[in-house]
């Protein structure tokens, strides 16, 4: 079940990357680069999950929680710029 269950989130992840880059194109005054960035790390984050079904830990090598640290790290990175442009 956890294998289905990770193997399910990165599907998740990369659908909300689909709908991100949807998003992006449909609005008039969209920044392509912040968009893209976005899409490609929520793709990345989806990988981790894959390689996380296979080794059964997030944590489980080292490498793994280093990219999935760095994700998040870049998501938040994403998140704060983007309120900035909005101020």
């Amino acid at each position: 079940m956890f294998r289905i269950a990770n193997y399910v989130e990165s599907g998740v992840w990369v659908l909300v990357a689909i709908g991100i880059v949807w998003w992006g194109f449909r609005r008039a005054n969209w920044r392509r680069r912040p968009v893209i960035c976005a899409a490609i790390v929520l793709v990345a984050f989806g990988g981790s999950d894959i390689v996380e079904a296979d080794t059964g830990a997030w944590w489980r090598p080292w490498w793994l929680l280093l990219w999935k640290s760095l994700c998040i790290l870049l998501f938040l990175v994403a998140i704060l710029r983007a309120r900035k442009r909005q101020s």
